[in-house]
């Protein structure tokens, strides 16, 4: 008799294991998946990336995976100087998809990547996020990006192919259509060229506070383009009087070019930063 007592009571034992580890959550279901966070609710599936809708966008960087938890753009910082139609200050994230392809220089961002642009203006007030998204398949004809912008209200002010857009950030093509930063090697900048029929266009992009790169070789009627790339406000000019070639000051976006008719050694620097210097040689 004590003998079916011990096996009743182990068999009872048993049972209520089974039931404590089969308890049903908030909503009356038992969770099967395992992903319970600590206020008994499921964690969101970060891999989940959402379609190219700007509602469902949203929602997946702010809610499933929190764009403020995020990297900033390597070597920006909170509140950069921007440019319009971004406000006159920004704030860059990425997500790791892109993160990993900007510190790779890799030329273009990997699919799923996502870049969150914070846009404020002069009082660091928040005027709303511009966001770019790399959905394979999507727009072949501009690497696949899709655009949403976002008032402070959350409102969608505009999604999709936004030929604004390509207006815009066109002049970055070959730098996957990006302005914030260089995501190529230092190599395939220096030898990617541009033919015209007056000659070839020779890009210097203007990053990290350096000409990049800092010397080209070029010929008679070949032409430079200067592109700011950086936050910060540089020019390019010549370091003799009556130079050839004098810049504007560029903000970050702004470019310049010139045009180089006579052999020679052309030196310049930045004005505002005089330590960032560089030649083109003409032969």
């Amino acid at each position: 008799m004590k003998d079916k007592l011990i096996i009743l009571i182990v068999i009872v034992a048993v049972f209520l294991a089974i039931g404590c580890a089969q308890q049903p959550d908030d909503n009356g279901e038992t969770d099967t998946n395992g992903m319970i966070n600590d206020s008994g609710n499921k964690t969101p599936d970060k891999t989940a990336l959402p379609q190219p809708d700007g509602q469902e966008l949203h929602n997946y960087i702010t809610e499933v995976n929190n764009y403020k938890d995020w990297r900033l753009w390597p070597g920006t910082s909170r509140f950069s100087n921007g440019s319009e139609p971004h406000g006159s200050l920004v704030t860059v994230y990425v997500s790791d998809e892109a993160y990993s392809s900007i510190e790779n220089k890799t030329g273009v961002m990997s699919n799923g990547s996502i870049i969150v642009k914070e846009d404020y203006n002069s009082d660091r007030e928040l005027q709303g996020l511009s966001v770019m998204y790399k959905v394979e398949g999507f727009d072949e004809n501009h690497n696949d990006w899709f655009w949403a912008f976002y008032g402070p209200n959350e409102s969608i002010n505009a999604e999709g192919q936004v030929e604004a857009c390509y207006d815009c950030h066109g002049i970055e093509e070959n730098n996957d259509y990006l302005y914030t930063g260089n995501i190529r090697t230092n190599e395939t900048m220096a030898n990617e060229t541009e033919q015209t029929d007056e000659g070839e266009t020779v890009e210097i992009e203007i990053e990290d506070f350096e000409f990049k790169p800092n010397e080209v070789t070029i010929s008679p009627g070949d032409t430079v383009k200067w592109a700011n790339l950086d936050s910060a406000t540089h020019n390019a000019r010549q370091t003799i009087d009556n130079p050839e070639f004098y810049s504007p000051n560029l903000q970050q976006g702004d470019s310049f070019n010139h045009t180089f008719d006579e052999e020679g050694t052309y030196d310049y620097i930045c004005t505002i930063h005089p330590y960032m210097e560089g030649t083109v040689t003409v032969e």
